[in-house]
């Protein structure tokens, strides 16, 4: 299981992916990353771990850092009733992270594929994408078709029209 940024980017590098990588404070909410993370250029996201009521549908939805999400709306769209935030300690043991490290490329661990993957259709027009490599002091900057490419090699993404 990759929980490391460093290990994040050895398998980034055999996978010849190029990015960029900043280094700043822990950021665990969209105003920490607006404070440390402005100056990056692309596009700025977060990412919620979702789960189902009995806890037999798992999750991730990566969303513009300006949208709000209507969990109610977006399980609806999903034929479920409601969803809620997988707590810290099952995000480790399913994931290798902890919350405000989330990002899509914890889905590498998801080996079981457990996890479903959406994201905001707004994300496949954006140049580029800014995402954490497991640890939340970090910030990589990768192009949009680079990291879909990569990223589908581990998961199936899923773009979703989500209202602004």
């Amino acid at each position: 299981m990759i929980t490391t940024a460093e290990q994040t980017f050895e398998k980034l590098k055999n996978a010849d992916i190029d990015y960029q990588l900043y280094q700043h404070p822990p950021v665990h909410t969209v105003e920490d990353a607006n404070l440390y993370c402005q100056h990056i250029s692309g596009a700025h996201v977060k990412n919620l771990c979702l789960c189902n009521k009995k806890k037999t549908f798992f999750c991730l939805l990566t969303v513009p850092d300006y949208k709000r999400v209507d969990l109610k709306n977006f399980a609806e769209q999903l034929m479920h009733s409601r969803f809620s935030f997988v707590n810290g300690n099952k995000l480790f043991e399913l994931l290798g992270v902890y919350p405000g490290a989330v990002s899509p490329l914890c889905l590498l661990n998801d080996s079981q594929q457990q996890f479903h993957f959406f994201m905001d259709a707004d994300l496949q027009y954006v140049d580029r994408i800014n995402i954490h490599p497991m640890d939340n002091q970090y910030t990589i900057n990768i192009a949009m078709p680079t990291f879909i490419n990569f990223l589908s090699t581990y998961t199936t993404i899923n773009f979703i029209a989500l209202p602004t």
